[in-house]
């Protein structure tokens, strides 16, 4: 053999070699990350983590077999990531193969027993299985961690509506509603609740909000990529945004710091009501720079900053500033003594506070007036529950 020949054939099984070993190298890094990190499909780096890739994308995508199949290859080539262990459970439960759903997300809760996401997909698994007392045990569990856990309380009420106790499911879905009052989802299953409870105006009356709130929500700007998700530097955005605006019009500035603050606040109650586990300081800074705008809106045009004060008032109440928010309301309804939602939100939070009831009540039945229900009928039906969000015990007939 020649020198050419022997030299080529040493290099071509040096390279074999390197990309032998090269995967797994990029394997042990890449685990070292948790398992929280999401390999790209386009790096070298991703080779070990492509199996439970695409296992997630068809888990939400709904392809629950294909994710079966790329999940178990994943699992097998790393048994301890608990993550993928819940994705698994997940699988299996929407597969219905729901003892082998539970031996997962047992194993992880075994070891991460406040893992908020398994603990919640067991109790749905106990659902399935018609085991509704672990089922609640498991959902109580969750709250006792996270107290303001919408997705908890949601599950909470289907289970409590699924063993007949509709009043316990609806108690349940207005707590879930005080920490989410935008989700229109929400308010039509408390709409099946009533139906399935018998009061048939209480059930007309949660399925209109629900279409007022989806109305609400296809006149709300989505963001996108190019409104650089608010992560610069507050007064980067302003310079490039706003100053132009507020040359041209301070009322067209008012208008666009308002459509943002609206956005935010979309935002805070979408990650509010979809991750078991929010990100505080992502809400938080949601909730501060939409209070933020709200009141560079009403600055900049004081006189039509009727919709500012209101917003800005539902920003104090979740920020827990409830003096703020009804003199927020206050204002509002000072701009437009017609704002029914002004009084509402108003007199539910007089209601909450139970200092002033006959101001509540006032408030209340007036935003019915305005909205065009008989106040004096519904005040004494089951609807009212709708009204007072939690409060008990206070006679408004």
């Amino acid at each position: 053999m020649s020198k050419f020949n022997v030299s080529l054939t040493l290099i071509v099984l040096a390279g074999l070699s390197v990309w032998k070993l090269l995967p797994q190298q990029l394997g042990e890094k890449a685990e070292t990350q948790g398992p929280s990190a999401q390999p790209s499909l386009l790096s070298s780096a991703s080779v070990e983590g492509l199996p439970q890739s695409r296992g997630q994308v068809a888990l939400q995508e709904g392809n629950y077999s294909e994710a079966l199949f790329w999940l178990q290859k994943a699992a097998a080539e790393n048994p301890d990531n608990l993550s993928l262990r819940v994705d698994l459970g997940e699988t299996y439960l929407r597969l219905g193969q729901c003892d082998c759903a539970l031996r997962q997300l047992n194993y992880v809760l075994s070891l991460v027993p406040d893992h908020a996401r398994a603990r919640l997909l067991r109790a749905e698994v106990y659902e399935h299985q018609g085991n509704f007392a672990a089922a609640e045990a498991d959902l109580r569990q969750g709250l006792s961690h996270d107290p303001s856990a919408v997705p908890f309380w949601r599950q909470l009420a289907r289970v409590q509506a699924a063993q007949g106790d509709l009043e316990s499911a609806l108690a349940s879905q207005r707590v879930a509603l005080s920490y989410a009052p935008l989700v229109a989802d929400l308010w039509q299953e408390r709409a099946q609740y009533y139906a399935l409870n018998g009061d048939q105006r209480a059930a007309q009356g949660a399925a209109d909000q629900a279409q007022r709130i989806q109305a609400w929500q296809q006149v709300v700007p989505q963001s996108s990529s190019a409104d650089v998700a608010w992560q610069g530097p507050q007064e980067e955005m302003r310079s490039r945004h706003s100053t132009p605006i507020q040359r041209r019009s301070p009322q067209l500035a008012s208008h666009f710091y308002l459509q943002r603050a609206l956005v935010l606040w979309h935002q805070y109650q979408t990650l509010l009501t979809t991750s078991s586990t929010p990100d505080v300081t992502t809400l938080g800074h949601f909730l501060s720079q939409a209070q933020q705008d709200a009141s560079q809106a009403i600055a900049l045009d004081p006189l039509g900053a009727e919709a500012a004060y209101v917003l800005r008032g539902q920003l104090q109440e979740a920020r827990e500033y409830a003096a703020g928010a009804i003199s927020d309301y206050t204002q509002a309804i000072a701009l437009n003594p017609l704002n029914a939602e002004a009084y509402y939100r108003r007199g539910l939070l007089r209601l909450q506070m139970t200092v002033d009831p006959v101001s509540a009540h006032t408030d209340l039945h007036t935003a019915l007036h305005l909205w065009g229900y008989p106040a004096d009928r519904v005040f004494t039906t089951r609807g009212f529950d709708d009204l007072d969000m939690g409060a008990q015990g206070l006679n408004l007939d």
